[in-house]
């Protein structure tokens, strides 16, 4: 028992781990040309269909999508942890909460296509 309980928590420790570099790179990657402050989120959002090869956006809807991953991974990781202990509510909670970064991961591919093509 011992032996999958280590396993379990290696797993654990390495979705948490690749959803902290997911994050780190949506947060601190430079932002595709002169975007004069704004938002990654106002850029991808603004590109109209009519550009075709946004690079700035297309840039910007990956940092989106790398968001997504992190948050995601991140809350398996705690949902995954809380489960091993007697907090089950609160794991469920957080099984719940998976949905807005799945939303957010569809929105980043949509606004990949939009920029690109």
């Amino acid at each position: 028992m011992i032996r999958h309980e280590r396993e379990a928590q290696g797993k654990t420790l390495a979705c948490y781990f690749a959803g902290f570099c997911f994050l780190t790179i949506a947060f601190l990657a430079p932002d595709a040309g002169n975007l004069n402050g704004r938002s990654f989120f106002i850029i991808v959002s603004s590109s109209p269909w009519e550009t075709w090869g946004d690079w700035a956006a297309a840039w910007c809807s990956l940092k989106v999508i790398f968001l997504s991953l992190g948050v995601f991974l991140v809350l398996r990781a705690l949902e995954s942890l809380f489960s091993s202990f007697t907090r089950k509510s609160t794991a469920r909670i957080l099984l719940t909460l998976i949905g807005a970064p799945i939303a957010g991961f569809g929105l980043g591919v949509y606004y990949l296509i939009k920029s690109v093509f």
